[in-house]
């Protein structure tokens, strides 16, 4: 994708360090022309004999940066996260994506609709949400791999013994090669070898590999919902991209599936949420409580009969 910052530096040696810092949000050449006139019309408002001393001319270039990186975040769409706990057995794929899901107006339903899942409850999406998968695959049959599906892969693979197949295995759970073999030894035919994994995929509880997690990421794209998984924590991140809801997954050493959940993070002990500001302020004291504008009050006084 060409970036703002692949072109001619626009402000010269001085801003070159600031613009680098800006590459983590990178601006599209389609939004060039306008960033171009907004850094000149800013530059020349701020920019007097006065300001181009040292200590003012970093002044003009953090609040450039600022604002120029506010601006980078509404083009981008993206929104402060945080962590959020799933299921801590091995249905936390399916757990992360029911909890992003949940948390987004209209996009469990959505699933509902467009896959006919059952989400009258955690449990019920993540049974239903298995057995999609199976039934797909069972139509369909295995996913490709290099212009071979699954089987004829880690069958090849495993014919080479040179290790390949063992690395591979890393993206896999414990119960795959407790199945099929740490070398492949008991893959046995296609039909098997299908009949054996669909046993373990609709199985609550049981670990995902690649198999599941590549088949859920090519079904949801038909219900404009995409799933990104990442490895490192975020601070931001995009709602949508083309169109389509992202559901944001946090896995890190291909483990524990957790999710980035767009609501703010729990107010610590001794806390609430104001729900007009969405900010943390202290709970009231015993003897007063909140009114219609969420201010501390102190309680009406019963008169003595």
């Amino acid at each position: 994708m060409e970036t703002l910052f692949a072109e001619k530096p626009l402000l010269g040696a001085p801003y070159n360090t600031e613009l680098n810092v800006m590459k983590r949000h990178p601006l599209t050449a389609k939004n060039s022309r306008r960033i171009r006139t907004i850094l000149k019309t800013f530059i020349k408002k701020q920019t007097t004999a006065k300001s181009k001393k040292t200590k003012q001319t970093r002044k003009i270039q953090i609040n450039w940066l600022q604002r120029l990186e506010e601006q980078t975040r509404e083009q981008t769409n993206t929104k402060p996260v945080t962590v959020k706990k799933t299921l801590s057995n091995g249905d936390c794929f399916y757990s992360s994506i029911y909890r992003a899901a949940k948390e987004r107006p209209g996009i469990l339903n959505r699933l509902k609709t467009c896959l006919r899942l059952n989400i009258d409850s955690e449990t019920a999406f993540i049974q239903s949400f298995r057995d999609k998968v199976a039934r797909t695959i069972r139509r369909q049959g295995l996913q490709k791999e290099n212009s071979k599906d699954i089987y004829d892969y880690l069958q090849e693979t495993a014919a080479l013994k040179d290790g390949t197949y063992e690395a591979i295995m890393d993206a896999y759970p414990n119960w795959f090669t407790t199945e099929f073999g740490t070398e492949g030894e008991h893959l046995a035919t296609k039909a098997d070898f299908i009949k054996r994994l669909l046993k373990h995929v609709t199985k609550q509880g049981e670990w995902v590999g690649e198999i599941e997690t590549r088949q859920v990421m090519e079904l949801l794209p038909a219900c404009e919902i995409r799933v990104k998984i990442h490895s490192n924590e975020a601070k931001f991140l995009p709602l949508k991209t083309n169109g389509h809801d992202i559901l944001q997954l946090y896995n890190p050493g291909e483990a524990h599936y957790e999710y980035f959940s767009f609501e703010p993070a729990d107010c610590a002990e001794g806390k609430e949420r104001n729900p007009k500001t969405r900010r943390c302020i202290k709970v009231c004291p015993p003897n007063k409580v909140r009114n219609a504008n969420f201010k501390c009050k102190s309680k009406k006084r019963i008169p003595l009969l």
